[in-house]
């Protein structure tokens, strides 16, 4: 605040960052406007809660990463104007398509609370098709009842995650509706890797996704259309293979880093008190 009073703006990434400039900028005289990138969205956890009801009113922006949230801040805070959504990105790079190799394993990745193993549990119970999850959501004792999953939960690096997706046959996302875009990274992986899809259908991820085009859809919780969409995918490979394909120029064509940068740039630009000519 004493050394950056030139800046054209400063972006928090998620809201921590903030509270001291937006508690101490009007005492300071701080008058470069402060955006928020990523807002953890919550009605469980009460501390971040009271956080973002001083943060949410005050900055000057806002960044979401969903079209869905845009409804709730104004719902929760009355905050309408100075909230853009700049969605996500992938590096279209570096996870590439590949052949999907015989008898490949279906898999399914996630850590954070959006999750729904249990539901994909119940769907694949029974199912004859291998299974690799990378996760720590799923307890021992769970997995011992499906004979035919292996849980990875020690952490990997990118190229040994990008190897996940190359040797499944497609990747299964069970979701639960919360406030933020739960799987969102996972989608864009395996999209850009071209590998079909079978999601969860909540809101905040219904900005990247494309039902029946890149990927199948159920409803959240329904164990018999999660079970019902995965068996399709394993007796129709020519339909994962249409979806992987349409994946990938989905992310291509609207999450590549070029293309979100050219976004963000925009959206910052919008934020600057006085823009360069």
């Amino acid at each position: 605040m004493l050394t950056e009073r030139q800046a054209d703006l400063v972006i928090s990434i998620h809201e921590g960052g903030a509270v001291p400039l937006v508690l101490l900028r009007r005492l300071m005289g701080f008058g470069v406007p402060i955006v928020l990138w990523d807002v953890g969205l919550t009605e469980e956890w009460k501390l971040r809660e009271r956080i973002l009801g001083l943060l949410i009113p005050r900055v000057d922006g806002i960044c979401v990463l969903s079209e869905s949230q845009k409804p709730y801040i104004k719902a929760r805070w009355g905050r309408e104007t100075g909230v853009a959504n700049i969605l996500q990105h992938v590096d279209t790079k570096f996870w590439m398509p590949t052949p999907v190799p015989p008898n490949a394993p279906l898999l399914t990745v996630g850590e954070d609370v959006g999750r729904d193993f249990a539901t994909f549990l119940n769907a694949v119970d029974g199912l004859e098709v291998n299974i690799v999850a990378k996760t720590r959501k799923i307890a021992p004792a769970e997995a011992a009842r499906h004979p035919r999953l292996r849980v990875i939960g020690e952490r990997l690096d990118f190229r040994a995650f990008r190897t996940l997706y190359e040797q499944s046959r497609f990747v299964v996302i069970p979701l639960r509706p919360v406030l933020n875009p739960s799987g969102v990274t996972a989608i864009l992986e395996a999209g850009a890797a071209g590998r079909a899809l079978v999601v969860s259908d909540t809101d905040a991820i219904r900005d990247f996704i494309v039902p029946g085009e890149t990927c199948l859809t159920v409803p959240p919780g329904d164990v018999g259309a999660m079970r019902a969409a995965i068996q399709r995918l394993l007796d129709e490979p020519e339909t994962c293979a249409r979806l992987g394909a349409n994946g990938r120029r989905f992310m291509e064509e609207n999450f590549s880093r070029s293309v979100f940068m050219a976004r963000f740039a925009t959206v910052l630009k919008g934020f600057v008190r006085h823009p360069a000519n």
